[in-house]
C-alpha cells in the first residue's frame, strides 16, 4: 500500500490539505497516493489531529497575510509559464512584454531592489504580538571598528616635597 507515510510526511500532507491551495489530485500525486490510500490515512489519529490544527492556524484571522502571500505565490508559480510565453510573443505590445520581463527579473532577484538589502545581523528587531496590537522595535546595531582605548597614565613619582 502506498499510504505508508511517516509522521513527517503525514504532517506535510495534513498541512497541504488544510490549506487547500492546490487541487487534491496534484497533492496526492506528490505523495504517491490515490484516493483509496488517502481514505486510510484519514483514519490515522495523528493525521486527523495534525490536519485539525493546521486548519485552525490557516483559517485564523492572524494568518490572513500569510494566506494571501502563499496563495499569491501558488498562483504566480502556476501562471509563470504563461507569462513567459507572453513575453516571447512578438504580437503583444512591447510595454506589456517589458512589464512581464521586469516582474520575472524582480522575482528572480535580478535588478535594482527598491529597498537596500541589509544583513539581519546588523539590526536588532523585537516584535511583541499582543493579539490585535503588535509592537515592533527595529534598531540598527552600530559597531565601532576602532573603539577608544582607555588611557593608562603612569603613576606620578613622589617627590620629597609631596605630603
Amino acid at each position: 500500500m502506498a499510504a505508508d507515510l511517516d509522521e513527517f510526511a503525514m504532517a506535510k500532507l495534513a498541512r497541504e490539505m488544510a490549506m487547500g491551495i492546490r487541487n487534491y489530485q496534484a497533492i496526492f500525486a506528490d505523495y504517491g497516493i490515490d484516493e483509496t490510500d488517502y481514505q486510510q490515512i484519514e483514519k490515522n489519529e495523528f493525521y486527523r489531529r495534525a490536519r485539525e490544527q493546521f486548519a485552525l492556524e490557516w483559517n485564523s484571522a492572524l494568518s490572513a497575510a500569510d494566506r494571501v502571500r502563499l496563495i499569491s505565490a501558488a498562483y504566480a508559480e502556476q501562471t509563470l509559464v504563461s507569462v513567459g510565453r507572453g513575453i516571447l510573443d512578438e504580437n503583444k505590445p512591447l510595454s506589456d512584454r517589458l512589464d512581464g520581463f521586469k516582474t520575472l527579473c524582480r522575482n528572480a532577484g535580478i535588478g535594482d531592489p527598491k529597498t537596500p538589502v541589509s544583513n539581519p545581523a546588523e539590526r536588532f528587531i523585537i516584535t511583541i504580538n499582543m493579539g490585535a496590537d503588535t509592537e515592533t522595535y527595529d534598531k540598527s546595531i552600530t559597531i565601532d571598528a576602532t573603539p577608544e582605548q582607555p588611557k593608562i597614565e603612569a603613576p606620578k613619582e613622589k617627590s620629597l616635597f609631596d605630603e
